[in-house]
């Protein structure tokens, strides 16, 4: 899981990289096509004329668009490490619990069995034994 969500975060990033350049490169082909006014007169014929608050507008629209789109994709990214880095941590939980879930289980074991831990070193003893080995007396 942790690769494929490094993959899909390089991936996102690599996205938003190509969206920022050619948005940038669209925006100012719209603001250009569509800035333009078309007035149609019978004497003159058709005759264009650059609208500049149009094409403020197209350009202004068009990079508005472009920021949004790469904000998304970034925070993508970003989601996808935050959740790498909490799927790295639910497994070290997870190894904590398992290893106390034995020590657990381990010490059940030993009072099943009759036998004691020492106290002063942790070596198990059996229950006919009445001194562990570093010399504490049961």
């Amino acid at each position: 899981m942790q690769n494929s969500n490094q993959g899909m975060q390089k991936t996102c990033i690599t996205l938003a990289v190509i969206v920022i350049i050619v948005g940038i490169i669209g925006s100012i082909a719209l603001a250009w096509n569509n800035g333009v006014t078309v007035n149609v007169n019978s004497y003159y014929g058709v005759k264009e004329e650059r609208n500049v608050a149009l094409t403020i507008g197209w350009l202004v629209g068009g990079l508005f668009s472009t920021a949004i789109l790469s904000v998304i994709l970034l925070s993508v990214g970003e989601i996808l490490e935050r959740l790498e880095i909490l799927e790295i941590n639910i497994h070290d939980m997870e190894c904590k619990v398992q290893s106390i879930d034995s020590k657990n289980s381990e010490d059940e074991n030993i009072l099943y069995n009759n036998s004691w831990k020492c106290p002063k070193c942790g070596r198990v003893n059996n229950s006919y034994t009445g001194t562990c080995a570093c010399g504490y007396c049961k």
